[in-house]
Order: C-alpha cells, then sequence, then structure tokens
C-alpha cells in the first residue's frame, strides 16, 4: 500500500497549477532514447532534444465489430480507438402487440464503423454489421424491412461535394438481412474544395 502511494500522479513537464497535485515523477514522459538514458543517470548525449527526436506510436487506422462491441457496453455511444478509427451502434427494439397488449418482442444491433486505412488516400471506409438477432413470444418479423443508408448529415465547407459509394442504401427484410448482415460504403473528399467567397 506504500509503494502505491508513492507511485508519481503528475508528468515531470506539467507546469503551472496542475504541478502541484499529486506527486511528481523524476523522469520525463516523452523523450528521445539517448535522453530518457541521461535523465536517468545512465550517460550523456551531445545534442540537445529536438521535436522530431522524439516518436510517438501510429495512431490505429482500423477497428473491429469486436472491439466496437466490447468498448459500447454500457452507457457509451461513441467508441474512438483513434482519429482515423471510430464507431458507433445502436440498438432497435420492437414491441409486438394486438389489442389485448404486448405479444412479444425482437431486437438487432446496428454497427457503424469508420476508418481512413491510408495515409495517402481522403476515403473514409464504412462498415455497417447488422447483428444481434433476438425474437420473443409471437411476433411479425418475418415481415419486418430493416434499412440502411450512408448519409452525411454535413458537408464541410458546406459547398464541399463528397464523392459517394454506391453500396448503400439497403433495404431487406429480417431474414434476408441476417443471412447476409455485413455491408461496406465509402466516402472521399477531394482536396481543394474551399468555402465560396
Amino acid at each position: 500500500m506504500g509503494a502505491e502511494a508513492a507511485a508519481p500522479t503528475t508528468p515531470l513537464e506539467v507546469v503551472g497549477p496542475a504541478a502541484s497535485y499529486g506527486i511528481k515523477a523524476t523522469v520525463p514522459a516523452a523523450v528521445a532514447a539517448g535522453r530518457q538514458a541521461q535523465a536517468l543517470g545512465l550517460g550523456q548525449i551531445e545534442s540537445p532534444m529536438s521535436p522530431a527526436a522524439v516518436s510517438y506510436p501510429e495512431p490505429a487506422r482500423a477497428v473491429t465489430l469486436n472491439e466496437c462491441r466490447q468498448n459500447l457496453a454500457g452507457d457509451s455511444q461513441v467508441y474512438v480507438k483513434s482519429r482515423f478509427a471510430v464507431c458507433t451502434g445502436l440498438k432497435v427494439v420492437t414491441v409486438w402487440e394486438k389489442k389485448s397488449g404486448a405479444v412479444g418482442t425482437s431486437s438487432y444491433t446496428v454497427y457503424v464503423r469508420g476508418t481512413v486505412p491510408k495515409e495517402t488516400d481522403r476515403t473514409i471506409y464504412f462498415d455497417y454489421d447488422v447483428t444481434d438477432f433476438t425474437a420473443v413470444g409471437s411476433t411479425g418479423v418475418s415481415g419486418l424491412k430493416i434499412g440502411l443508408k450512408g448519409d452525411v448529415a454535413q458537408d464541410w465547407p458546406a459547398a464541399a461535394t463528397p464523392d459517394v459509394g454506391k453500396a448503400l442504401p439497403v433495404t431487406k427484410t429480417w431474414l434476408e438481412m441476417q443471412s447476409s448482415p455485413h455491408y461496406t460504403h465509402s466516402v472521399r473528399y477531394a482536396p481543394g474544395q474551399r468555402e465560396q467567397v
């Protein structure tokens, strides 16, 4: 318990009022390898550290359906793995009723993953997965239709026009969607599109 209490909680680089909170680290958080050795008293380096000397991991450019599912458990509506890999999900529940009251329920979940896999490509790729089909009691799921649309809510700047893939919209019955649950879609904005003055 004493070792946990003495563990640093504030990076060495923090300045200002925030620096007074917690226990300050004695080793810099992000430095070039030579500087790290110097900070630890293991040697000296000749040149000062430059911003190029610090390396950061490449951001994730993909997110799996399983990652999306796990990270959207609870109240989360969006999972941001990185600025290049994001997902969201929506569970759709239908209550089937007759004059006497509810006779059954059905549900399915739609997960949408958006990724930018290549540094040199301006295309955003979307994966739509319709999963977790359940039906309890008396339902009309055989006639229920499920529709997927790949609309862009707002372009920025407003004058920008995207090149949109043709895979969506798609509408299928519950049973068709259950047997073919995965769809892809893409959106690409060409460079040089600016707000008109």
